[in-house]
């Protein structure tokens, strides 16, 4: 018998439209997805050992990205999306992307007249969604993030010590970010009305 334990898969993904399961999106979330395409390239390498492991690496691209308010104002949308995973390791919460590309993106950011903007009015509304967390939960823990540079976080405490130890912050590196083309359009309806 052996002390370890791996398994390795391979999970590709060609071309998913992900706008048919748009209906899945809860009704208190304030947009929906009009369209959107998925495609991944991924391997899944899994190690059973006294703390288990999980490392991601491949690459993951969406591509025609449109979403809009559940009124039908258009929101966002890119023509493509693409992360080079290195090193994801989810049970460690660290992230290593060796690049990230962002194809035209467009934003239409709109202050409405009582000063609020649209993107703060969705967020105030997701966070008053129905889903509420219990006391005993545990809290997100902190995000540290590096731009070209390694990024280290600690491994999640095993055993009794793990309930009260604090979660390890998540550590997110990303050594290149592209993004070519794209347009913010920006309407403020707070503006007077010249008389």
């Amino acid at each position: 018998f052996v002390d370890t334990r791996k398994t390795n898969a391979r999970i590709k993904i060609d071309a998913l439209d992900l706008h048919d399961y748009a209906a899945y999106i809860p009704a208190h979330v304030p947009v929906a997805l009009k369209s959107a395409v998925l495609d991944a390239d991924l391997t899944v390498s899994f190690e059973q050992q006294q703390q288990p492991s999980l490392r991601v690496s491949g690459s993951v691209s969406a591509r025609d990205f449109d979403v809009q308010e559940r009124d039908g104002t258009p929101l966002a949308a890119f023509k493509r999306l693409e992360l080079d995973l290195a090193d994801v390791r989810p049970f460690e919460q660290r992230i290593h992307l060796s690049a990230v590309r962002l194809t035209q993106p467009n934003v239409r950011l709109m202050r409405d007249p009582n000063g609020v903007i649209n993107l703060m009015r969705m967020a105030k509304a997701s966070a008053q969604g129905p889903v509420v967390a219990k006391a005993g939960d545990a809290a997100a823990g902190p995000v540290a993030v590096a731009s070209g540079a390694a990024s280290a976080g600690s491994g999640a405490a095993s055993g009794t010590s793990a309930a009260t130890a604090t979660a390890s912050p998540l550590a997110v590196r990303v050594d290149h970010i592209q993004v070519v083309g794209g347009a913010v359009a920006w309407l403020d309806q707070s503006a007077g009305v010249p008389g």
